[in-house]
């Protein structure tokens, strides 16, 4: 948050964990912080915080303004929760998880992150299908007007430019470039990739490239960009000056601007 605070997902709500780590609610039930919490807990209404209702919140990101945007209802609705924490919904159920919309059109909430050069939400994921993985990302403005600026596939021709293996982990940098952290099949190894908007593909920022049956083990290496190795990366954040910092597995790795 805008104060150094913490502003993290709980099944039915959203908490907010002070600098001195004390957790309060910031919306949902009164009692999602203690295990008295019941069905009645759950739901999808808007309104004032104790009145507002969650289920299967799965992402939060928080804009320049304090104002917490929320995945919920398993990633089928996006909700904003202003700083006193009123709850509204943007984007609805019917709208982002309606039977029969094609996967390269549902928007994916798996993943957020807030753009402050744009003012905008990114939001990225995935979706399978019987015979597909599609990944998508998209740019989502406050009013709820969506744009998708990329579009992948894990087998056959990709619109990306290569097969994506969906979306491990996203983040902006502090240019309001995207990043996403994924697995290319060409490859078959986790890298973290960069978003060209323009053309609707990826550029590979930093991680091994290898060719088919190149592998050797699975270890963690540090290095230049072109060397690096990722195991699993759940996690990716920027600092201010632009140094990326990643969860690969149970590790927590720093990388410099330049891919190192």
């Amino acid at each position: 948050g805008r104060d150094g605070e913490l502003v993290a997902p709980a099944a039915r709500g959203v908490l907010r964990i002070g600098a001195d780590g004390q957790v309060q609610r910031l919306a949902g039930a009164p009692r999602i912080c203690t295990q008295e919490e019941s069905a009645a807990a759950a739901g999808l209404v808007d309104g004032p915080a104790d009145d507002a209702r969650f289920d299967k919140v799965v992402a939060v990101a928080v804009d320049g303004e304090g104002q917490a945007w929320v995945a919920d209802q398993g990633g089928c609705a996006l909700r904003r929760v202003a700083a006193d924490g009123r709850v509204s919904t943007v984007l609805a159920p019917e709208r982002v998880c309606m039977r029969g919309t094609p996967p390269a059109e549902r928007v994916t909430l798996q993943h957020l992150a807030w753009d402050p050069t744009r003012g905008e939400l990114v939001a990225g994921g995935d979706i399978l299908s019987t015979s597909q993985l599609t990944t998508t990302v998209w740019r989502i403005r406050p009013d709820g007007t969506v744009r998708r600026v990329l579009l992948g596939h894990k087998l056959g021709a990709s619109p990306a430019g290569t097969q994506l293996d969906g979306v491990q982990a996203l983040a902006v940098d502090p240019q309001g470039r995207i990043h996403i952290a994924s697995r290319r099949m060409e490859q078959d190894v986790p890298a973290l990739l960069r978003v060209d908007e323009a053309r609707g593909s990826v550029q590979q920022w930093t991680g091994m490239r290898v060719r088919p049956g190149s592998l050797m083990g699975g270890e963690v290496i540090d290095g230049p960009a072109e060397r690096a190795r990722f195991v699993k990366i759940n996690g990716l954040c920027f600092a201010p000056d632009g140094t990326a910092y990643v969860q690969d597995d149970i590790l927590v790795r720093r990388i410099e601007r330049g891919g190192n």
